[in-house]
């Protein structure tokens, strides 16, 4: 599936890795560790830790539905004895994505210290199938053993069950949809809507910002905002490495600075530099929006920005 990508990124880049991968996680081992690169025994016990907690925890459910599924599959098996090989293959790709998924998971909770709800999406698919497997063994061990006359009474019930469960699954599917819309997960993104509808109303067009949170509020204020965590900016994380972010702050030639603080700025103390310019943040307005808190807090604070020496 992601080989394409994989070689298209070799092709073009000279290496499969994307470079951004690393600049979050290289600020969040700089806080854990007061080291910038993780080491593998050290990402190991993260990622241990991570696992247990959000498998256990808000999580939870995923893993543990996916064991009762396996449960119930490998028991059917068992005790009809699925002999096809299309079960079989269905049974082995599940197990296989449960194996190769939880690998994943770890290697990115490890890393990037953080667990998230999509890096778990290999287990609904892992259940999905294991649920496949089941009911087609289960409605080939009927037929098998059935008369001939019964034989289409009992598919015919048993497709009326599926039919019933379809259904059933698609209402709590749709129900757990409208819940989502309702209460996103990401609550604090509407206070970077605001700051971004604000910029475009108290700024010039031509003004730099700069912001670790670019993206909405660049969109939304229709102005050049420029990304410091490294993500989606090349330049901004050679700057990190380099740790020279104050410098390349004061270059960009940026007039204003938006973001949750001071507790971003803090977090990226460390990568500022010692001998760099100093940053001169004039509060001019907080955004205060809706929804769930980020770093403590769901405000975003409006900043002038100038630069001093150091």
């Amino acid at each position: 599936m992601v080989l394409p990508w994989l070689v298209w990124n070799l092709a073009t880049f000279g290496t499969i890795e994307q470079a951004s991968t690393r600049a979050r996680p290289m600020v969040l081992w700089q806080l854990q560790t007061g080291d910038a690169t993780p080491r593998f025994a050290e990402a190991s016990n993260a990622a241990l830790s991570y696992l247990v907690d959000d498998w256990l925890g808000d999580l939870g459910w995923s893993p543990l539905l996916a064991l009762g599924a396996m449960i119930v599959a490998l028991w059917a098996w068992r005790r009809f004895g699925f002999q096809k090989g299309q079960t079989r293959r269905l049974l082995l790709l599940a197990v296989l994505l449960l194996g190769s998924g939880t690998l994943l998971a770890a290697f990115h909770s490890g890393v990037r210290l953080l667990a998230r709800e999509y890096y778990f999406e290999w287990v609904r698919m892992a259940v999905g199938i294991l649920v496949a497997a089941a009911v087609a063994g289960l409605v080939s061990a009927m037929a098998s053993t059935a008369t001939p006359e019964s034989r289409t009474a009992r598919l015919h019930r048993a497709n009326l069950c599926l039919c019933l469960l379809t259904g059933a699954t698609t209402l709590l599917a749709s129900a757990a949809t409208v819940q989502y819309l309702r209460d996103p997960p990401f609550g604090w993104q509407m206070s970077m809507v605001e700051a971004g509808r604000w910029l475009e109303e108290h700024t010039d067009p031509n003004e730099r910002i700069v912001s670790f949170n670019s993206g909405l509020i660049g969109y939304f204020s229709q102005r050049p905002v420029i990304n410091l965590d490294g993500v989606v900016n090349n330049a901004s994380l050679a700057a990190l490495e380099e740790r020279q972010l104050a410098r390349y702050i004061c270059d960009s030639g940026a007039k204003w600075y938006v973001d949750f603080d001071p507790v971003v700025l803090e977090e990226y103390r460390p990568f500022l530099g010692g001998d760099e310019p100093r940053l001169n943040l004039d509060r001019v307005t907080t955004i205060r929006g809706d929804g769930a808190d980020r770093y403590g807090r769901s405000e975003l604070e409006v900043f002038r920005l100038s630069c001093g020496p150091p």
